[in-house]
């Protein structure tokens, strides 16, 4: 990528700027070689648990109180310290799963596409299955901190428009409408 500087190109940098297609591709090769056993990317829900590590919270260390601040700079490189540079994969803290960079540092795409949330819960639900409204989750290092984790497609719609699992905020302004 000509943009990047020469050393984050890395392997220990994440790879970014890839298409749905192309990551569909190599999921396919994976799948192929002897012993592969159906590799796919996650879908939204199944990103969702990942990064939360079976927390509810709206982040898998907490969730956003007005009197105390999140560590959001312990888990995710964003817009605020990163210092407008790509940083190497596993420098922050990960979460209690071990994953790392959930929260922030680039975005990751996800199998299943843009839908419509219901107010209802739902267990695992799957958005359509296409690659035309794929959908990126996590943050960036390219954006500011958040709130909370958002679903952002990929293409982008404003924040709190597109998809994402509804907050409990979310869900009581649309009772109350």
């Amino acid at each position: 990528l000509p943009h990047l500087e020469r050393w984050e190109r890395g392997p220990r940098f994440p790879i970014i700027h890839v298409g749905y297609r192309e990551m569909q591709e190599f999921m396919d090769r994976l799948t192929a070689l002897d012993g592969g056993a159906g590799f796919a990317l996650p879908t939204e829900a199944e990103w969702e648990y990942a990064c939360r590590a079976g927390s509810t919270g709206d982040y898998s260390f907490g969730s956003a109180q007005r009197s105390t601040p999140l560590p959001i700079d312990d888990y995710a490189w964003h817009k605020g310290n990163a210092e407008g540079r790509l940083h190497e994969v596993g420098l922050k803290r990960p979460n209690a799963f071990g994953l790392f960079d959930m929260h922030g540092l680039v975005y990751e795409t996800v199998r299943d596409g843009r839908r419509t949330y219901q107010i209802e819960p739902t267990t695992d639900p799957v958005g359509p299955i296409d690659g035309r409204n794929a959908v990126a989750r996590g943050g960036a290092w390219t954006r500011r901190r958040t709130a909370r984790p958002r679903a952002r497609p990929v293409g982008s719609s404003p924040p709190g428009t597109g998809p994402g699992r509804p907050t409990a905020a979310h869900r009581k302004r649309q009772s109350q409408q």
